[in-house]
């Protein structure tokens, strides 16, 4: 017989069997005793669930208050309100991992996200990790993870209840289930993908597991925007307190200055050696080196094609100049270097039959700004630099720099470009700038390696252009390892002077040894072993690349294999001396 909740759906069924007495059967008396009966189960049964569920629902509210408060004590540092967050929700629904993917902070749900962090939280062993971007990928879930940065709505996989089999990662790791929920800011944009995978004794992520994540959720996301906001506050003190340090070194070059180099008479490249491998700035005067720079400009072209006013050109050189600091290698002279270097590739290396004006025009300018306001204590913790930058690599400073003086009106020499122009080489030129950074250059190169190593490369396509630009400016960078040895050996050691300096400053109560005995030891014993690895590692295979691509660069290759015999020699000579 049917039991009925207050609704009159049937919540349950009633048997009785042999009645006593023998061959007797169930009367109709009987079955009305016992309907009525059942209407008083119907009622109880009823109220338990209600209670079980309420008894439920308070533990479970009762138990997100408790987060919740935990989530808003932690709203200064994003990576541990991640890790809190992680461990909480284990505490909710059990399960073999949990997942937090963070997403780009600009993105909404009608946009392609991107997944900038992710914290892999193994409830075995309680470890979170960071996966990196390689791992990510491989990784099957991730893509319901994308999913769901994309849309913004919640997707659970079973592969039992779906009659599908589990998923399988490159370690062997098999994946049952997986839940997936977004996790929103106050202006419902994805900040995050909570994802839960594999819960325990092989069940699904039911409804209410769902619902309780999905609230927590809510919570979550509130932190996270709060703990970015915050993040934002400090980046924007710091960058304040850098702007102003800027400024007050920061000297504009005067009219003056400015009239004395645009009356003076351009150089040519052959009487300045811009064209020769061998060049160095040593053999430039001080005003030379201005110089310099306005013969690049003039035979590639640009003051005429851009249309770049003589005034605004030279006092953005002296500006730029100026903006240099006068530290013992990262200064503007070795910024002329670097652009010579760029020209030489461009020129002489027939680069140039496979760029654009623009491109040409961005590598020219990122080559002179690439260094810009360089200063070692960027590497110093607790420095408003440091603060700033610490999620980046310091190019982003020196590309900041270089726009600044790009905004001012006397010193814009993308003045003449129209609309959909500057927009374009602002985009190459900061590229162009973030790509000397050598971490950008050891993830390109694999790339670029596998592009010369056609047989004929499609220099049309966006991709293999960039990768071109990318190795071009790491090229010129490193430029002086493929320069004279007598040239090479006396810029290296001032390199190590510097670097050991700042080494020993930057140990905690270190101090500098103005005797200079650690560091000429030092230069001695580790300065030709590192050197040898440094060009095994990043400058011939990038020379080699380039020479492969552009046979004129060849010299450069060779200039360099021969500098790297002269550092093997020394090594050797230092490892036979500390026997």
């Amino acid at each position: 017989m049917p039991v009925f909740n207050f609704e009159g759906s049937v919540i349950g069924v009633a048997q009785i069997m042999n009645k006593q007495g023998g061959d007797e059967v169930f009367s109709k008396q009987d079955e009305w005793i016992f309907e009525k009966f059942l209407v008083f189960c119907g009622i109880s049964l009823t109220n338990a669930e209600l209670f079980g569920l309420s008894l439920s629902e308070f533990k479970m509210n009762k138990l997100l208050l408790v987060l919740t408060k935990g989530i808003f004590a932690e709203q200064t540092k994003l990576d541990s309100l991640t890790r809190r967050i992680m461990l909480d929700i284990h505490s909710i629904i059990s399960c073999d991992r949990c997942i937090m993917y963070l997403v780009n902070f600009t993105a909404s749900v009608e946009q392609d996200v991107e997944i900038t962090k992710a914290y892999d939280l193994t409830v075995s062993d309680k470890t979170i990790l960071n996966p990196s971007d390689d791992a990510l990928k491989k990784f099957p879930a991730t893509n319901f993870a994308l999913q769901v940065a994309r849309t913004g709505e919640s997707h659970e996989f079973d592969a039992k209840n779906q009659e599908v089999e589990p998923l399988v990662s490159d370690t062997g790791y098999e994946i049952r289930s997986v839940m997936s929920m977004p996790v929103l800011d106050t202006h419902k944009h994805v900040v995050g993908v909570v994802q839960l995978i594999n819960k325990f004794n092989n069940e699904a992520f039911n409804p209410s597991d769902i619902k309780t994540i999905a609230t927590f959720a809510l919570f979550c996301g509130l932190g996270i925007y709060n703990c970015r906001l915050y993040e934002s506050m400090v980046k924007m003190i710091a960058r304040q307190k850098v702007n102003l340090d800027v400024l007050s070194y920061y000297a504009a070059a005067s009219d003056s200055e400015t009239s004395d180099l645009v009356s003076s008479t351009v150089l040519k490249s052959q009487k300045l050696k811009l064209t020769a491998l061998d060049f160095f700035d040593s053999s430039l005067s001080d005003s030379e080196t201005a110089k310099a720079i306005i013969t690049i400009f003039t035979e590639l072209n640009f003051i005429e094609h851009f249309r770049i006013q003589t005034d605004i050109l030279c006092r953005w050189i002296l500006s730029v100049k100026k903006n240099y600091r006068p530290y013992p290698y990262h200064n503007w002279r070795h910024a002329v270097n670097v652009v010579q270097m760029m020209f030489y590739c461009i020129t002489v290396g027939d680069v140039k039959s496979v760029l654009s004006e623009l491109e040409k025009f961005a590598l020219i300018v990122a080559s002179v700004c690439h260094d810009l306001d360089y200063r070692p204590e960027i590497f110093r913790i607790k420095q408003p630099l440091q603060m700033l930058y610490s999620l980046q690599s310091v190019e982003h400073h020196y590309a900041d720099q270089c726009i600044m003086l790009l905004n001012h009106e006397k010193t814009n020499v993308f003045h003449s470009l129209g609309t959909d122009e500057y927009r374009v080489v602002l985009e190459l030129l900061e590229s162009c700038i973030l790509s000397a950074d050598l971490t950008d250059f050891t993830k390109n190169i694999k790339s670029f390696q596998d592009i010369v190593s056609k047989e004929k490369v499609n220099w049309t396509v966006d991709y293999n252009r960039r990768l071109l630009r990318s190795m071009l400016m790491a090229g010129s960078d490193v430029c002086i390892t493929c320069k004279p040895w007598s040239t090479q050996v006396k810029v290296v050691q001032a390199i190590f002077t510097d670097y050991c300096r700042l080494t020993e400053e930057g140990r905690p109560g270190g101090k500098p040894d103005k005797s200079g005995a650690s560091v000429q030891k030092r230069m001695r014993t580790e300065l030709p072993k590192m050197q040898v690895a440094f060009l095994d590692a990043v400058c011939l295979p990038l020379y080699l690349l380039l020479s492969n691509a552009f046979p004129l660069l060849k010299p450069t290759h060779d200039a360099c294999l021969a500098n790297r015999s002269q550092w093997k020699k020394h090594a050797e000579e230092a490892q036979r001396s500390a026997k």
